[in-house]
This record gives structure tokens, C-alpha cells and sequence, in this order.
């Protein structure tokens, strides 16, 4: 079944392997390496690279200035890097783990265009959104997809399945994978 084909009379919840499933490398690499893992690294890699360069020549030639400088601020945005790549890393772990073992659920299409907030190499990703209800409450969720086909066969009022982990229903990702 392909994305966009899934209407109420179509969706087969046991067409959804059983847990634990195999996660196509693709997703697994877009979700552990979104753009706030690529901010972190840099924040961090910069941030790191100008505390050693700065605290090294400074020390060599004796000007305790310089060295402040390579703490003062190659320290925090170091570190500051290192807080949002950690995040990131959880996150994308979290919708790995979803995609592996995630309870399948029939969901509904709410939300289906480009996303204009982010652009990367002067492309913008196509964002998906979805709820669906566990134990009587509605549950909000979101993918975005670098292919633009996949996300316009998405259209708003579709249903589609979605994989919410079993201890916490907010963090989800569609089936099958976009």
C-alpha cells in the first residue's frame, strides 16, 4: 500500500508487520539526522574549534585575553551545540523506536503542504499532519518528507495508519514510511 492510497476501506491494520519491525535505513538516517542535528554539530564543532584555537594561542603567547575569549565564547556555544545535538539525537531515536514497535492506529490527514519555515539547498520539505485517538483522547502528530509525491498523495481528510509507541502516544510516525 502506498501513501495517498489509504481510504477506510483499504486500511488493513494487520497489513503492518509485527513488532519489532525492520526500519529502512532511509528513515532511520532522516530521523537521527534531521536539521537540528546538523545546528548542534555545527554550534559545537565551532564553538570547540574556536575554544582550542583561541585558548592554545593565547597560551603560547601569553595573552590572557585571547584565552578568555576562546572560553567566553567558544565554551558556551560549544556546549550550547552539544544540548541541541543530544536533543535532536533523543528525539530521532524516539521515532526510530516508534517505527520499530509503535501500536498501529488508523489516523487522519489534517495537514498536508510545503514547509516554507525551512529551506535546505534551496528545497523545502513537505510536512504531513495527523491525529488519531488513543484511549478516548485525540493525539496530534507530524512527519516531514523530503519527497514532495509522497506528501502531496497525502491530502488533507485521508486516512492513513500511524505507529504511536505504547508509552507515549505523542511521539508517532505514518506507516507505511514516507
Amino acid at each position: 500500500m502506498s501513501p495517498g492510497n489509504a481510504s477506510p476501506e483499504n486500511l488493513d491494520l494487520n497489513s503492518v508487520p509485527e513488532a519489532p519491525r525492520v526500519v529502512p535505513a532511509e528513515l532511520r538516517r532522516r530521523s537521527l539526522r534531521g536539521p537540528a542535528f546538523w545546528i548542534g554539530l555545527a554550534f559545537a564543532a565551532l564553538g570547540g574549534l574556536n575554544a582550542v584555537i583561541f585558548v592554545t594561542v593565547g597560551a603560547a603567547a601569553h595573552l590572557k585575553l585571547l584565552m578568555l575569549n576562546g572560553i567566553g565564547l567558544g565554551g558556551p556555544f560549544c556546549v550550547a551545540g552539544l544540548v541541541v545535538l543530544s536533543i535532536a539525537r533523543s528525539q530521532g531515536r524516539r521515532i526510530v523506536e516508534a517505527a520499530q514497535v509503535g501500536a498501529p492506529v488508523i489516523a487522519q490527514i489534517t495537514s498536508s503542504q510545503l514547509d516554507l519555515r525551512l529551506r535546505v539547498n534551496g528545497k523545502n520539505p513537505w510536512r504531513v499532519a495527523y491525529t488519531f485517538e488513543i484511549d478516548g483522547r485525540q493525539v496530534q502528530g507530524s512527519q516531514s518528507t523530503w519527497n514532495h509525491e509522497a506528501g502531496q498523495k497525502l491530502t488533507v481528510g485521508s486516512r492513513v495508519i500511524a505507529l504511536p509507541l505504547p508509552e507515549d502516544a505523542n511521539v508517532s510516525c505514518l506507516y507505511p514510511w514516507i
